[in-house]
Parts: C-alpha cells; sequence; structure tokens
C-alpha cells in the first residue's frame, strides 16, 4: 500500500510543479517521475528488509540474498532510465 501512496503523491507533486514550471500540465512527464520515485522507493527495501523479502522467495531458488539485491539494483536502474529521454522507452518496456 506504501508503494501506491507513494506513486499517487509524487504523481500529483509532480504535475503540479510541472503545471507552475512550464504553465500546461505534462501528464507522462509526471507519470515516469513518479514511476521513478516509486520504484526508488521499493528498491530500499529491498536493501533494508533483505529478510523478509527473501523469506518469500521458494526454497527451490538459489542465491535469494543475492537474486534480491539485483533486483534492487534493476529497480533503481530501470528507474533512472525512465527519466532520461533517450532510455525511457526501454525502460519502460523492461
Amino acid at each position: 500500500m506504501k508503494p501506491l501512496i507513494i506513486l499517487f503523491t509524487s504523481f500529483l507533486i509532480g504535475l503540479i510543479l510541472i503545471k507552475l514550471l512550464n504553465k500546461k500540465f505534462k501528464w507522462y512527464l509526471a507519470g515516469r517521475i513518479a514511476m521513478a520515485i516509486m520504484l526508488s522507493f521499493t528498491a530500499i527495501g529491498h536493501f533494508v528488509f533483505i529478510e523478509g523479502i527473501t523469506a518469500m522467495i521458494p526454497d527451490f531458488i538459489p542465491l535469494k540474498g543475492e537474486l534480491v539485491y539485483l533486483t534492487g539494483i534493476l529497480e533503481i536502474t530501470l528507474g533512472l532510465g525512465l527519466l532520461i529521454p533517450k532510455l525511457k522507452l526501454k525502460s519502460g518496456w523492461i
């Protein structure tokens, strides 16, 4: 529930700030900013709550801790990719 609240809140704040700065709404930009913030927030959880997240992974999957760190790094990387114009489409599809 917390990621959803962060997503909606950052979307609304971003939309308002974009409107104040550019005099028009840029829905896609506000959405990309909100997704990047939300992905960064959830990525922090991968590094802070590693024991809880590894407990959710089935026993037959090896290297659980490393997998959790890898997915946290991927979330940060793809969140940043959403903010870079040349990478936004590729990041959005991955």
